[in-house]
């Protein structure tokens, strides 16, 4: 153990020496199972196959969207009932077009977790609800010490923290960041202010906070997006079949 922690401390010693990396432009995304943890409390026989649809859908959806918009998300973690992604901006990539498709990508999994819901299957004991957070800028890797896996660090994931206490069910919020890379190139998403957060209300930001959520799509996004409803609708149903009663999923 004295070898193993001595290594553990050189490693560090090694690492902390290095300067502080080149931070990354990148947007970070977190989806959220809503009530998890009250329900596990008052449900223990059946808030696993809850949380097991939550990250399945999720999981589905994102790879959907991976595949048919090329927006390049990259898994991150998972924390307890939180998934977090990440999408890397390279030099030739257009942040406002992705930001665009993050927009896509919350309409998808709104669409398939209603889907999921208008069923009113007792296995999940009422509505399946998420909460979903983007922000834009810049990241830093974290230092790799012992079996830490990658991660992040850096104002952009502290801002993302504090706004993500005030997201609703069923909702997208997003920074000021994100919202001005949808606002100045005319991405047919129309974002609306719901709050400002003043230095006293966002522990550790010496700046206000702009949180975002969108009023509406225009014609031509809406036009688009009906093109892909409908095969999502039935990617979610093939899936929440599985969860029927007589199925070995819910036995």
């Amino acid at each position: 153990m004295t070898d193993e922690f001595n290594e553990m401390l050189t490693t560090l010693k090694d690492n902390l020496d290095k300067t502080t990396p080149n931070p990354d432009m990148n947007f970070v995304i977190s989806v959220d199972l809503c009530g998890s943890t009250k329900f596990k409390k008052d449900n223990p026989e059946t808030w696993y196959p809850r949380i097991n649809c939550f990250l399945n859908i999720v999981t589905r959806v994102f790879d959907f969207s991976n595949e048919s918009e090329s927006i390049g998300l990259s898994f991150l973690k998972f924390m307890g009932d939180e998934l977090f992604y990440t999408i890397n901006v390279g030099n030739n990539d257009v942040p406002h077009e992705v930001a665009r498709k993050i927009i896509l990508t919350y309409e998808y999994l709104y669409t398939a977790f209603k889907s999921l819901n208008d069923e009113k299957l007792p296995i999940f004991g009422g509505d399946v609800e998420f909460k979903m957070v983007f922000d834009f800028g810049e990241i830093y890797p974290i230092i790799p010490v012992a079996d830490i896996k990658t991660d992040i660090v850096g104002e952009t994931m502290d801002r993302m923290a504090r706004i993500a206490k005030y997201a609703v069910p069923n909702f997208i919020i997003f920074s000021g960041q994100a919202a001005k890379l949808l606002i100045d190139n005319k991405t047919g998403v129309i974002p609306t202010l719901i709050k400002t957060l003043s230095p006293n209300e966002a522990k550790g930001i010496d700046e206000n906070i702009d949180i975002y959520t969108y009023k509406g799509l225009d014609d031509e996004f809406k036009r688009k997006l009906n093109k892909k409803f409908y095969h999502e609708s039935q990617m979610t149903r093939e899936f929440y079949l599985r969860f029927t009663p007589e199925s070995e999923s819910w036995k």
